[in-house]
């Protein structure tokens, strides 16, 4: 033991990585049930446990007035539902989101619980896995020891990967698997074996049943290797694998061609036009998310209202972005280029394909975190890579410690909070809950729209009177049925309770898209 510990000690490098990883753990597993559960994460319940939106919409049609409780049904394993029917409630109503992180999330409610923190803990379990797997991709891309042990200390405390690491979503999975695609082009590409690279087209087929823009990893990697000279010699073994996994993932591919109008409508929301100067700052304000998080308080440009004039984070993403260059600059020097190549291509190409799709057809894909895992992966290995060459001088180490710490405080920081402060709809829910907790209506009224916050509520223990209305000149309540909270209600159903009931109607909370009334 004694010698074990020495070894530690003597190993500084190997020191810091066990300090990050430690604070890793604690960012991913702290504070877990903590979050309100928002409505992506219900979704990844509803559709795991092998229901659809449209059993809760027929659950809500039926039972006009319910309790808020009621409605956590649909986030629970039921006996009656199999593996086929999350499979089945994927492809009808969310076909853009392939089945292997729901499956995978299924399996693991059925042993650890379906409670919200079980869910999260999945997606913490997959954060972990992917700390180990930034070391064995830098070695396989021939990092030495000491760049592997700091690229997986700065994954451990990457606010970007902390985050994607507690949400109930397959971002994590896809990040792992991005690591573990990368490790085995890196062994592929090094020994030339058939089982080398058959374990890399079991990989690539893996990401693409995660996610649909998984394919950015393997474009990236073929993209390198034809740019350079060593890659050259693998593209008929790189093409063959690309080609296979292309072939193994027809069946969900078919899917999506199918159902792409289901797709081109869940997607709208992400269609929304903004300014270029707005555009390219969200963008910036991404690439410095892997080493800070600066977003207290700071929502989305689509609402306007609640956003500040200039995002927090992008003073960091640009000193991100002139690091980079220079560091490249650096390394080409040094004649180190080439060996972060691959790095360059999973930051430059899935980067340049989400510009150009929001170019082509309109949107802010570049501007949404989610959609730019690999490019986050490549920047923390990236940074690794280039600081623990230049930490052969006093101010290199002194720059790397100092994007580490500030890391590791961002991620403790964000892990000890109760929002998600990067996400609308938290504040929303968190709110309501708040308001439902401290006013105690008898009843709550709410479009059936509204019935992911319904489940956002119930997930966190919320419980109350719920009352679904499709048409706001539906009979009015009466004074027994006061206090009730209007959730989204108009103007004129609000005049509708102060004629008929002669009750007074205060506003108690308005936010963008959503507004909350008190009926007394």
């Amino acid at each position: 033991m004694r010698r074990q510990l020495a070894f530690v000690v003597a190993d500084p490098w190997l020191s810091i990585v066990i300090i990050a990883a430690a604070c890793g753990i604690v960012c991913r597993f702290g504070n877990l049930s903590g979050k309100v559960y928002w409505g992506d994460e219900v979704t990844s319940s509803v559709r795991a446990t092998g229901h659809t939106w449209a059993d809760v919409f027929a659950f809500i049609d039926g039972t006009p007035t319910m309790r808020i409780a009621d409605t956590a049904r649909f986030m629970r394993m039921d006996a009656d539902r199999g593996l086929g029917d999350t499979v089945r409630s994927l492809a009808t109503e969310d076909p853009h989101h392939p089945p292997l992180y729901y499956v995978l999330l299924r399996g693991w409610l059925r042993v650890a619980g379906d409670g919200v923190s079980a869910a999260r803990a999945f997606s913490a379990i997959l954060g972990i896995g992917a700390i180990g797997y930034a070391y064995v991709a830098m070695r396989s891309l021939g990092d030495d020891r000491r760049a592997a042990l700091a690229a997986a200390a700065l994954l451990a405390v990457s606010p970007y990967h902390v985050v994607y690491s507690q949400e109930a979503r397959e971002y994590a999975l896809w990040t792992l698997l991005t690591l573990a695609s990368l490790a085995a082009f890196g062994r592929a590409s090094a020994t030339s074996g058939r089982r080398a690279w058959m374990a890399y087209t079991s990989l690539v087929a893996l990401g693409l049943y995660t996610h649909l823009f998984f394919f950015t990893v393997p474009l990236s990697l073929l993209i390198q290797g034809v740019a350079s000279r060593g890659g050259r010699r693998h593209l008929r073994s790189h093409a063959i694998a690309l080609a296979t996994a292309i072939a193994l993932f027809l069946p969900w591919a078919l899917v999506v061609r199918e159902r792409s109008s289901v797709i081109s409508d869940a997607m709208m929301w992400t269609k929304v036009r903004l300014p270029l100067h707005v555009w390219l700052s969200e963008w910036v304000r991404c690439v410095g998310l892997p080493f800070v998080d600066l977003q207290r308080g700071y929502l989305d440009p689509a609402f306007p209202q609640w956003s500040s004039a200039w995002p927090p984070g992008v003073p960091l993403g640009i000193a991100t972005l002139a690091l980079v260059v220079a560091g490249l600059g650096w390394a080409s020097r040094r004649g180190e280029l080439a060996r972060v190549g691959p790095l360059v291509a999973l930051i430059i190409v899935p980067t340049l394909t989400l510009a150009a799709a929001d170019i082509v057809r309109g949107g802010r894909l570049l501007t949404l975190p989610r959609y730019q895992v690999p490019a986050m992966v490549a920047l923390v290995l990236l940074a690794a890579s280039i600081g623990r060459a230049a930490s052969a001088t006093v101010r290199g180490r002194c720059a790397l410690a100092a994007v580490g710490i500030v890391a590791a405080a961002s991620s403790l920081s964000y892990a000890t909070e109760k929002n998600w402060w990067n996400k609308y709809h938290g504040y929303v829910v968190n709110e309501v809950a708040r308001i439902v907790t401290q006013l105690e209506p008898k009843q709550i009224l709410m479009p059936p729209s509204r019935a992911d916050m319904v489940l956002s509520l119930a997930a966190d223990g919320v419980d109350g009177t719920l009352r679904v209305v499709k048409r706001w000149d539906a009979e009015t309540p009466g004074h027994r049925d006061l206090p009730i909270l209007l959730v989204d209600a108009p103007s004129s159903w609000a005049a509708a309770f102060e004629t008929h009931c002669g009750c007074h109607v205060t506003s108690v909370f308005q936010a963008p898209l959503l507004n909350v009334s008190m009926a007394r």
